[in-house]
C-alpha cells in the first residue's frame, strides 16, 4: 500500500477515535435531583450507573440492539439562594471519556415542589434544561429534566442531528439529610441515515451524598 494512502487512513482513524472520545459524548444524566437544596447542605457530590442501547427503531430486532454501560460522576454547590454550579465527568461504552460543568438557577422552591432552569456544556458538548421536581412526600421526590444536547449518550456514526432532545422521569429517595438514592429512566433521540431516527433508552441508579 502506497505511503500517502497508509497516511490517510491513520488520520482517518485517529479522527474517528477522536470523534467519539469528544463530540459523541455527553452526560447521560442530569443530577443532583430537582428538589430544593439546603445552602448549608454544603457540596452534594454523587455517582451513577447507567445502562441502556444505542440506535433503537420500531424496525430494530433484538440481536442488533447494542447495549451500553457507562458510569459518572457529579457535584453541585450552592453560590447564593438561588444560582448552583457544579460538574460532571463520565466514562464508559457509550461515552469513552468527558467532562463539563453545569450552572442551576433555582426558580420556584416550594415545600414539595422545584422549578428551575440549567445549562452546561464541556468536551465538545453543550445542554439547556429544565428540571422539575413535585414532592410525593417530605423524602420522596418524582421529577423529570428535559433538555435538549449537542451529542447523545451513544456515540454512533448514523446520528446527523446536532441538537437531540431527551427526556427522562426519575424517581428520588432522600433516606438521610444528606443521603439521597434514586432511579432514572429516559430516551434521547436522534436522526440518522438509514432509518430515519433512533432513540437511545437508558435506566441509571444513582446516589448522592453531602459533605
Amino acid at each position: 500500500m502506497h505511503p500517502l494512502i497508509q497516511l490517510a487512513l491513520r488520520a482517518m482513524t485517529a479522527l474517528t477515535i477522536a470523534y467519539h472520545a469528544l463530540w459523541a459524548c455527553a452526560p447521560a444524566v442530569h443530577l443532583p435531583p430537582p428538589m430544593p437544596m439546603a445552602k448549608e447542605q454544603g457540596f452534594v457530590v454523587g455517582g451513577s450507573l447507567v445502562g441502556g442501547a444505542w440506535e433503537v427503531t420500531p424496525q430494530t430486532s433484538l440481536n442488533e440492539v447494542t447495549p451500553f454501560v457507562s458510569g459518572q460522576a457529579f457535584g453541585m454547590v450552592a453560590l447564593s439562594d438561588r444560582w448552583n454550579v457544579g460538574g460532571t465527568a463520565f466514562l464508559g461504552m457509550s461515552t469513552v471519556v468527558g467532562a463539563g460543568a453545569f450552572a442551576r438557577l433555582d426558580i420556584v422552591e416550594a415545600n414539595r415542589f422545584y422549578l428551575g432552569a440549567q445549562a452546561g456544556g464541556g468536551l465538545a458538548y453543550g445542554s439547556l434544561g429544565v428540571p422539575l421536581g413535585v414532592g410525593v412526600t417530605d423524602s420522596l421526590w418524582l421529577y423529570t429534566h428535559p433538555n435538549v444536547t449537542t451529542t447523545t449518550i451513544g456515540a454512533s456514526n448514523y446520528y446527523l442531528s446536532l441538537v437531540q432532545p431527551q427526556l427522562p422521569l426519575g424517581l428520588w429517595w432522600q433516606t438521610t439529610d444528606t443521603f439521597g438514592m434514586g432511579l432514572e429512566l429516559g430516551s434521547t433521540y436522534g436522526a440518522n441515515y438509514d432509518r430515519g431516527y433512533s432513540f437511545a433508552p437508558y435506566a441509571a441508579l444513582s446516589v448522592s451524598t453531602s459533605l
